[in-house]
């Protein structure tokens, strides 16, 4: 089966490329891709500025699909399940891996860093990296889940509450998403 892929060879010039899916090993799983969403760091990988991204480089990591194949050793999730993709690959195995710091993983890497980017046809990924969306979730909505989460450790990290005043700047998707967790979390201006 072949899938086409987002991929940046110089800056400034994306092409749709052709290649092979490779079939899910053991604890893989086989994603359609339903939806993506652009993220900055896709936009400063294209123009050949992300400073930890060298050309060439697959694009996107902000994705929601159905799970088409799993591997034998899957348990998490089925063929048919609508699911979004943790972008992150951690080791595991590093102190800060060993004490649930997996953020701060010494080794950590992005799936598009390997040649595996969510603009895509399909996506092959380790289990211990998909979700399960709730059934009332579209796929856009599930694209968005990456992005929300920075927005919630965002406000987390700030520790809004009930009646507090927040200035956000810049209304880009983070921003926009930043208040709207801000709303929930309380906030009144």
């Amino acid at each position: 089966m072949k899938s086409r892929m987002a991929m940046v060879h110089t800056a400034g010039t994306a092409e749709l490329i052709e290649r092979e899916v490779p079939k899910p090993g053991n604890t893989e799983v086989l994603i359609a891709i339903k939806a993506t969403s652009v993220c900055g760091g896709d936009l400063h990988i294209y123009k050949g500025k992300h400073p930890s991204a060298p050309l060439p480089m697959s694009l996107g990591h902000e994705l929601a699909g159905e799970v088409i194949e799993v591997g034998k050793g899957v348990t998490a999730v089925c063929i048919g399940d609508r699911v979004t993709v943790e972008p992150v690959i951690v080791c595991g195995d590093c102190p800060p891996c060993r004490s649930g710091l997996y953020g701060y993983c010494d080794n950590l890497s992005y799936h598009y860093r390997k040649g595996q980017g969510a603009m895509a046809d399909y996506f092959v990924v380790d289990e211990r990296y998909v979700y399960k969306l709730p059934e009332h979730l579209s796929y856009e909505g599930g694209a968005l889940i990456e992005p929300l989460a920075v927005a919630v450790h965002a406000v987390k990290r700030a520790k809004i509450g009930l009646g507090d005043k927040v200035v956000i700047i810049g209304a880009g998707p983070i921003g926009i998403l930043i208040a709207a967790v801000c709303k929930a979390a309380g906030a009144r201006e």
